[in-house]
């Protein structure tokens, strides 16, 4: 790319305006190049090349289109506007005056150089591809065949289930069409016996009598057992049973709306649940799990409450996450009390269960389970260590009131006896509205001890305060064992200050 310079290769004059020439690149100012081929006087001197000199650098089939300005061919590419002119259109007080311009033939064969580079380059990376082509079809064969083998384990896993699920209750069915069938059996014996007894003489039945006596015995005999046969207790590989838990809600008939009945229970992998029966319009219960990410695993919740007439009995089932809520409507109160499913005492028996939906929700309420053992294991130790350590101590527990809590008060706290039946005597002083301090004392001047102490609300409000040391001894007695700050509810009337503290006896003072 070239911009106009002023002195001219060819003339040695200086130019406005100077152009490169399209075959030597020498700089000539535009009197001494051909207009519309861009050479010098020289090259033009010089035979040369049909396609240079005339600008003919098409492609077979390749259109020629003239400017539309100066109807000339095409022969120089402008910079500045980015499009073919002809070499009128750079003349003074022309369109093209002063651009940045270049031989429209060299600009080309730049153009398609690069053009074709980058097919080149195409052209590798396509057979690169193709190269890959083998890797893609035993790619895809491996996907395949892994798809019709999974589908094939899904299928035989769920004809497993299927086939187990089919066992089970075949043979429970097979027991209940049996015994339905009893009644019309028994009706016929019973029929037949009652007809053969109707065509006996009193002759005849007097000698019968015996007979008769046995078999109208057996006839007042239940034949089979009559038990009806379970249902929550049916699972698979796939869907796991119920664990039911029997609740006895005393006194339901007669108790007071709102009244709330809690319980816990215990389901798969030990997952706890935290349940309350509430009696409103409705009977409802309420699941909780101890904890809450356990509702991101769905789980189904059985309810079942027995009546007299089996068929009246209720079953409902509700579906435990985060989308359903966590109470859920069982069944009408008044239906419940009026409709004679409450005992004689008036006592509600209701049987509870929760289980995962199907065995994919198990498993990864096992893989959930599995990745908090490590923090649970850690909180287990923690709490472990400290029944451990405690072992040996003296503790006691002491409760104080506000109201004689004042600032400047010392609590003498009860007597606390070590393994030596040495007496040691803890004292609370409230320095501040908010500080206290507790110092300790033996009855005997030369004990040594560990001691603690503890210092927790009773209405829960404050996380637990401890404090504790590794030795303490008569040097330490008019000093305060410890200092605790920040107790912001020793003003509040309702609130007690719950102490435990201990004492562990030392062999020896530290020289």
């Amino acid at each position: 790319m070239f911009k106009a310079v002023p002195v001219c290769a060819g003339c040695g004059s200086w130019s406005g305006l100077t152009v490169s020439c399209s075959k030597c690149c020498k700089i000539c100012c535009i009197a001494c190049l051909n207009g519309s081929e861009l050479l010098c006087r020289k090259c033009q001197n010089e035979p040369s090349d049909v396609s240079t000199t005339t600008g003919k650098t098409e492609r077979p089939g390749q259109s020629v289109d003239l400017c539309p300005i100066h109807s000339k061919l095409y022969s120089i590419y402008c910079y500045n506007c980015n499009e073919t002119i002809c070499g009128t259109c750079v003349e003074p007080e022309q369109p093209h005056d002063s651009h940045y311009i270049c031989s429209l033939n060299v600009v080309y064969r730049e153009s398609v150089a690069k053009i074709e580079a980058n097919l080149t380059a195409a052209g590798k990376l396509h057979a690169e591809l193709q190269t890959h082509t083998a890797k893609y079809r035993r790619n895809l064969e491996l996907l395949e065949k892994e798809l019709s083998g999974g589908l094939g384990r899904i299928d035989a896993l769920a004809e497993s289930s299927r086939m187990h699920m089919s066992r089970s209750l075949t043979a429970r069915k097979k027991s209940v069409e049996e015994k339905m069938e009893i009644p019309v059996l028994y009706g016929a014996v019973l029929e037949n016996f009652r007809r053969k007894t109707d065509r006996l003489s009193k002759k005849e039945f007097m000698q019968q009598f015996a007979e008769l006596s046995v078999e109208s015995n057996e006839l007042t005999k239940i034949p089979m057992d009559l038990e009806l046969q379970e249902v929550e207790d049916v699972g698979c590989e796939l869907i796991s049973p119920y664990q039911l838990k029997k609740i006895i809600n005393e006194g339901f008939s007669k108790a007071e709306i709102d009244k709330r009945v809690s319980f816990s229970l215990e389901t798969t992998y030990g997952v706890q649940w935290d349940c309350h029966l509430t009696k409103a319009n409705m009977l409802q219960i309420e699941p909780i799990p101890n904890d809450e990410t356990i509702f991101q695993f769905i789980h189904e919740l059985v309810v079942i409450i027995d009546h007299p007439d089996y068929s009246q009995s209720i079953r409902k089932v509700f579906q435990l996450d985060k989308a359903n809520g966590s109470i859920f409507d069982v069944e009408e109160v008044t239906r419940i009390v009026d409709h004679g499913y409450c005992n004689k005492d008036g006592d509600l028996i209701i049987c509870i269960g929760i289980r995962p939906a199907n065995a994919l929700i198990e498993k990864r309420l096992l893989k959930h389970l599995l990745e908090e053992m490590p923090q649970i294991t850690q909180k287990l130790f923690s709490i472990i260590k400290g029944y451990v350590d405690e072992y040996y101590y003296s503790i006691q527990h002491y409760q104080i009131m506000p109201s004689v809590f004042r600032i400047d008060r010392i609590v003498e706290c009860p007597k606390i006896y070590d393994v030596n039946s040495c007496s040691w005597r803890f004292k609370i002083i409230r320095y501040t509205r908010s500080t206290v301090g507790v110092h300790l004392k033996s009855s005997k001047s030369s004990a040594t001890c560990r001691a603690f102490m503890e210092i927790k609300y009773n209405n829960n409000k404050a996380i637990t305060r401890r404090c504790s040391l590794q030795y303490f001894g008569p040097k330490d007695y008019d000093r305060p064992l410890h200092t605790f700050d920040k107790l912001d509810e020793l003003d509040n009337e309702d609130t007690l200050l719950l102490l435990r503290y201990g004492v562990r006896v030392l062999p020896d003072a530290p020289s």
